[in-house]
């Protein structure tokens, strides 16, 4: 056994590393690409009536030693309001840097692209002071705007064929649907990566 360091070279698990025992799955650990796919939770803030949210995206995971591309498609809708409904659909990509080759990788980026988005609000009618009728009016907006996002997360298992990503992730979408501001959320997104 070769000893690196005072440890046996079998541990030196990294990116780039390779032993004899290891030749077949070498190309694993030399950065590599394959498809991605996840889901999201959505929280917005100040922007479609901060109602929460669930999605999903799917798209293909370039990778070098260090830096990652990531182009994608996403799909996101509200999940627990009767009032207002929202649907988005984003096609971009993200450029990410790896902050580490071994098993645990915290990464950070960004990236941009256009998205669509339609939201839906209903609006009750007063009746006398107390009284509130049920939405009877639904007012529809959507638009095509341009969004970004920053994201700060983690990569597990890096040296092998399938790895699991959590992030967070900032998003803002600049477009003004109901007189509102521009569309801001926060999105918590796990995700599984399959090298090819």
């Amino acid at each position: 056994t070769v000893l690196v360091d005072g440890n046996s070279m079998e541990n030196a698990t990294e990116v780039g590393t390779v032993t004899s025992k290891q030749e077949k799955p070498a190309r694993l650990r030399e950065g590599n690409s394959g498809p991605i796919l996840g889901v999201l939770a959505v929280v917005p803030f100040g922007s479609l009536e901060d109602t929460f949210g669930v999605g999903f995206e799917g798209g293909y995971w370039f990778e070098s030693m260090d830096l990652a591309l990531h182009p994608r498609i996403s799909f996101a809708f509200s999940s627990d309001s009767e009032d207002t409904s929202y649907g988005i659909a984003k096609f971009g990509a993200g450029a990410y840097y790896l902050m580490s080759r071994g098993e645990i990788a915290p990464f950070i980026g960004g990236g941009g692209g256009i998205r669509y988005v339609s939201e839906e609000k209903g609006k009750g009618s007063p009746v006398g002071s107390v009284i509130r009728l049920e939405p009877t009016t639904i007012q529809s907006e959507e638009a095509w705007a341009p969004g970004m996002f920053v994201k700060l997360g983690a990569m597990f298992m890096r040296t092998y064929s399938t790895r699991l990503l959590f992030s967070v992730v900032y998003d803002a979408t600049f477009t003004e649907l109901h007189d509102s501001k521009p569309i801001q959320s926060f999105l918590f997104n796990l995700s599984i990566n399959f090298q090819g």
